[in-house]
């Protein structure tokens, strides 16, 4: 996986819908290349779904990052499939760590209700010693109002968020006018994303999060996050800032790991940032978005 199969999974992580057309004249490849490059990122399970699911705003959601610590004890693979069992966790990464075991966490919860109660369930597993919550400052889309053609045409998208305009007419009995028209309102919406799952380690490449301690006396958070945009536009992934501490959590996707001790010295250099921690993940599991299932309950309600 070289930088140009990354660019074209950032392109498809923004909108999967995104045309062969359109990604190759950003790349500067032919369509034709282009397509060729996401047949075989699929067949080596590098790509696994193309996804369509509620934003955030939809459902009222926000984002949480929780970083677990544990004493060590648990069997890893046994840990992670019991945080992936509640329902609000959509990632769980096993960090390396010097001392027990660490956990990054990825969750989507709607109001403090669900909030507490996630975080009584992580505080409550055997192991676990301390448990850190962070909610993250997340782009959280905007609503819309649904018609019954929009359903339709979800109920399509959500077999396969890449379905051809052809397909999904033949499927709902609409005109491909009718059905392009629809997917360019709900891409336009702001109230869904379309996105992929993919598998970083598939593609030989490594992920970590550096986690940066911002001197809030210098800078801001939102202006150390585009800092790292303009300083790493291959490597970083995206910024997750945190809404309660002055932190970011970078995600990097790298082709080694000198890279990560690279990356984690020139940041630590710049003079708004008071530390760096590097938390390099081994393990990365993936669970449904709660956005992603609430959408399929809706669309199973109207069908059914």
């Amino acid at each position: 996986m070289d930088r140009i199969d990354r660019a074209i999974v950032w392109l498809l992580d923004s909108n999967c819908r995104t045309t062969y057309e359109t990604m190759a004249k950003k790349l500067g490849l032919t369509a034709n290349a282009v397509k060729k490059r996401i047949d075989k990122m699929i067949d080596s399970g590098i790509i696994s779904q193309f996804s369509v699911m509620f934003s955030s705003a939809m459902i009222d959601a926000d984002i949480l990052l929780a970083l677990v610590h544990t004493d060590g004890s648990e069997d890893v693979d046994e840990i992670i499939q019991q945080i992936g069992s509640n329902p609000l966790v959509l990632q769980v990464s096993a960090v390396a760590s010097g001392i027990g075991e660490l956990y990054l966490i990825f969750a989507q919860y709607v109001g403090t209700t669900e909030l507490a109660s996630l975080g009584t369930f992580l505080r409550g597993i055997e192991s676990v010693k301390e448990v850190n919550l962070h909610n993250i400052i997340y782009p959280r889309g905007k609503k819309m109002e649904l018609k019954k053609t929009h359903l339709k045409v979800l109920d399509s998208l959500v077999t396969d968020a890449r379905m051809s305009v052809r397909n999904i007419a033949r499927e709902t009995g609409m005109t491909a006018k009718r059905v392009r028209r629809i997917i360019g309102e709900l891409e336009k919406s702001g109230a869904f994303l379309f996105t992929l799952r993919w598998n970083i380690s598939a593609g030989g490449n490594s992920a970590f999060h550096l986690r940066v301690d911002v001197d809030m006396g210098q800078t801001t958070a939102e202006e150390v996050a585009q800092w790292l945009r303009d300083k790493y536009p291959r490597e970083l992934w995206y910024p997750f800032m945190s809404a309660i501490e002055p932190v970011i959590f970078a995600a990097f996707v790298v082709d080694d790991l000198y890279a990560v001790q690279r990356i984690s010295s020139e940041v630590r250099k710049a003079s708004f940032v008071k530390a760096t921690a590097i938390l390099l993940s081994y393990s990365d599991h993936k669970f449904p978005w709660p956005a992603e299932m609430k959408l399929r309950e809706l669309l199973s309600r109207e069908n059914g």
